[in-house]
């Protein structure tokens, strides 16, 4: 199957995101277009929506990745990105990594019992 990328009619200031986008030849010799590039960090999803990567929702992150009082150290590290201009708000990043060894660890867990 070939990925027809659409074409850009003309130069925009904006920047497109059709440039992470590329076309990887498969071992079998198929095409798809994919980012073959796995992030280090992943933003927590829109609420109401689910993770991209892990399927899960807003709220069942944020249980895994905020200390709470019957779990001091969160399973899953974080960090927040805090933002300019005197805003108290950040954006909170997950690590990616972190995230899958995780839900690992659940799987061989869930497998030995």
């Amino acid at each position: 199957m070939v990925c027809n990328l659409p074409r850009m009619k003309r130069p925009s200031h904006k920047k497109s995101r059709d440039h992470r986008k590329a076309l990887v030849q498969l071992p079998d010799g198929g095409k798809f277009c994919a980012n073959p590039v796995t992030p280090i960090y992943i933003r927590l999803p829109k609420s109401g929506q689910t993770c991209q990567y892990s399927s899960l929702n807003r709220s069942k992150l944020n249980r895994l990745i905020l200390p709470t009082p019957e779990n001091p150290i969160p399973p899953v590290k974080s960090i927040v990105v805090p933002n300019s201009g005197g805003n108290k708000r950040g954006v909170r990043l997950i690590l990616r990594e972190s995230l899958m060894s995780f839900l690992k660890r659940l799987e061989s867990s869930n497998l030995a019992a």
